[in-house]
């Protein structure tokens, strides 16, 4: 009975202590993104560019070198098929964001007991560009099936300016895995990501609230004949003038209710790749 309470008491310690280490390593990870380092991308011999942390690793371990993340579109599900009406189909067939490594200020503020990270993100611009592809002529099936078609593709892209986001974050080290991590290590950057992601059991956004201070015009580009481009601009270009009071209203429940899905969905396929937590 005595060796039953001493292993309890020895497994709460350990407990603690895990959980002791886990915050600073958490709070030794968000001091060195929101601070400032060299920017070797923007570099140059005659002139050292500096740019918060964060930026410079999304831009060297998800964006593109233009600073584009792709979203692959199979992976969401979002082109297992195509939308038919009558004799017209709508396809999305790239999803492009800009502007994640725009971020101003990141700023924790609150870590839990229950691996709960509550923190705050700034940035000066976001922008949204989805390629459609329509099909007209025949249905989609009858596409399926070899017929002949016309095909109009263009692109609705959508900025939004000076963003500030809440965001609720849940972050679970496995036990074992962070007491190996040394201390010493996650004050070097070039060792922080590989020691953090190796060490992480759990990650998902719990809470994600967004607001923008505006959402931009729809900008359509890309169709052959201009008279219908001119109408479809037409009728954007009013709904919004009606409805982006609304539409910034609404962004932080669109944004808790199915952006953070999406996120959590990228996070996952992301972290289940050997290549990325090796």
């Amino acid at each position: 009975e005595l060796d039953t309470v001493q292993n309890k008491f020895y497994l709460r310690r350990l407990d603690k202590s895990s959980k002791a280490e886990s915050h600073i390593v958490v709070e030794k990870l968000f001091d060195y993104l929101g601070g400032t380092v060299n920017d070797p991308e923007r570099s140059s011999a005659l002139d050292t560019a500096e740019d918060l942390a964060i930026n410079v690793m999304l831009r060297s371990m998800i964006l593109d070198k233009d600073g584009i993340y792709h979203i692959d579109l199979k992976s969401l599900s979002m082109s297992d098929g195509i939308s038919d009406i009558g004799e017209m189909s709508i396809e999305v067939t790239q999803f492009k964001i800009f502007g994640l490594d725009s971020i101003t200020m990141l700023n924790i503020f609150e870590i839990s007991d229950s691996d709960q990270i509550e923190f705050n993100v700034n940035m000066s611009q976001l922008r949204l560009s989805v390629e459609f592809a329509v099909r007209m002529g025949s249905s989609a099936l009858e596409i399926e099936n070899g017929a002949k078609y016309e095909v109009e593709v263009f692109t609705v892209d959508i900025e939004m300016k000076n963003i500030a986001a809440a965001i609720g974050l849940f972050l679970s080290f496995n036990m074992d895995d962070i007491l190996k991590v040394p201390l010493g290590s996650i004050m070097h950057s070039k060792n922080i990501f590989p020691c953090i992601l190796s060490a992480i059991s759990e990650l998902f956004f719990s809470k994600l609230s967004i607001k923008s201070e505006s959402i931009g015009e729809p900008e359509i580009t890309g169709f052959i004949s201009t008279e219908i481009e001119n109408a479809i601009k037409a009728a954007t270009g009013a709904l919004h003038e009606a409805y982006e009071k609304d539409m910034v209203k609404a962004l932080p429940g669109i944004a808790n209710l199915h952006i953070r899905k999406v996120l959590n969905k990228l996070i996952k396929d992301y972290l289940s790749n050997p290549v990325n937590t090796n």
